[in-house]
């Protein structure tokens, strides 16, 4: 009788742990969710997309050639990883981001890049990226850091092609990612956070692309979207 009477005090305990019980297992293709906690109760959850905390950074494009809507498939690359915003006018932005394709000399059409930035501000930071025209995802391009002497500029080498677009290779997901680290530091820079300049002029992103190459595994130090709060670590206690 007593076994009875519990189970019957605990029917709504049950009722109310079907209900719950389809909403603790997920189908193995279904997309994650993110979950909040009603202030009133504990049931149900309540569904809220998340949303990124990064940053936004915003960017003016300058073109120094005919990329072939190349720079296109780049900008999806970055903001993928990154929260970017295009502006038309080169004052309002935080970082300017230069396309480069070398059509004639590598020397010479960085040259007059960097002409064409200097022209829309010879202040902001800046990202180049030059463009080698290439169908060969292997092939060996010079190091346009070198020619590089501007301040707060990063510079990266992309290959890409006019039929097959941005290839598919280890060196542009490097020179990608080498990108990305710069919007972050050059936005910085940009918004006052860190007045400090990038070392050697132009060369500010060596050691980072120096590392990626030697391990192309690497991930990104992406900045986190959310905040972490961690308990501090309990003292032990010493024993006498």
């Amino acid at each position: 009788k007593l076994l009875t009477s519990c189970l019957e005090l605990d029917q709504p305990h049950l009722k109310q742990h079907e209900q719950v019980q389809p909403l603790l297992f997920f189908k193995a293709e279904a997309k994650p969710q993110f979950y909040i906690l009603s202030s009133c109760s504990i049931w149900p959850f309540h569904p809220v997309p998340f949303i990124s905390s990064t940053e936004l950074i915003k960017y003016f494009i300058v073109l120094a050639g005919n990329t072939l809507n190349c720079h296109e498939k780049i900008l999806e690359c970055l903001s993928e990883k990154r929260n970017l915003r295009k502006v038309s006018n080169a004052q309002d932005c935080h970082v300017i981001l230069v396309f480069c394709p070398i059509v004639s000399r590598a020397g010479t059409d960085i040259e007059s890049a960097l002409k064409k930035l200097n022209e829309e501000s010879d202040t902001k930071p800046a990202v180049l990226m030059v463009l080698h025209h290439t169908f060969d995802s292997d092939s060996i391009v010079s190091d346009s850091r070198n020619a590089v002497r501007r301040e707060n500029t990063d510079t990266v080498d992309i290959l890409f092609h006019e039929d097959r677009g941005l290839l598919n290779c280890s060196k542009n997901d490097m020179a990608l990612r080498a990108a990305r680290k710069s919007l972050t530091k050059l936005r910085k820079i940009a918004t006052g956070m860190d007045r400090k300049t990038l070392p050697n002029h132009g060369k500010g992103n060596a050691f980072e692309c120096d590392r990626l190459r030697e391990d192309p595994d690497t991930e990104d130090n992406e900045e986190s979207t959310t905040k972490c709060f961690c308990l501090p670590k309990s003292k032990k206690s010493k024993r006498k």
